[in-house]
C-alpha cells in the first residue's frame, strides 16, 4: 500500500511539473516574435538546433534515476546530466527545465541497448538564438 501511494505521489509531482512547464513554454513563445517574421525570406530563413533526452538509467528498485540530454550544435555535442529520484521525475524535470529554455518536444523513439534493452529518447527542437 505504502509503495503505491508513492507512486502515486510521484506521478502527480511529475505531472504537476510538465503542466508548469508547458504553461511556461506557451507564454513565452506568445511573447516571442517568430524567427524570420521581419526577415527577408519568411519561413524559409528559419534554422533550427536540436537536443536528445535519453540515456534514462534507475529503476523503482535502485535508489535514484537520472537521464543525459545532448545538445547538438555546429561545435562538438554538449551533454547535461539530470537527476531525481525516480525517472519519471527524471523526466519532469528535464521536460520543465527545456520547456523554460524555450525547446519544443517533436517526437519520442527507442534505441536498442542490448538485443533485450531499449531505451526511451525524447528529441527537441528551437529555432537558433
Amino acid at each position: 500500500m505504502k509503495g503505491s501511494d508513492m507512486t502515486a505521489k510521484h506521478y502527480f509531482v511529475a505531472m504537476s511539473i510538465l503542466v508548469v512547464a508547458g504553461l511556461v513554454s506557451s507564454i513565452y513563445f506568445a511573447a516571442t516574435p517568430a524567427v524570420g517574421a521581419q526577415g527577408t525570406g519568411g519561413a524559409g530563413d528559419r534554422r533550427w538546433e536540436y537536443c536528445v533526452l535519453g540515456e534514462l538509467r534507475g529503476g523503482p528498485y535502485s535508489k535514484g534515476a537520472n537521464g543525459t540530454i545532448v545538445y547538438f550544435g555546429e561545435a562538438a555535442e554538449k551533454r547535461e546530466t539530470v537527476e531525481a529520484a525516480t525517472q519519471e521525475i527524471v523526466l519532469a524535470k528535464a521536460f520543465a527545465k527545456l520547456g523554460i529554455e524555450g525547446w519544443e518536444f517533436v517526437s519520442q523513439g527507442n534505441k536498442q541497448e542490448t538485443p533485450d534493452l531499449w531505451t526511451r529518447m525524447f528529441f527537441f527542437k528551437r529555432p537558433k538564438r
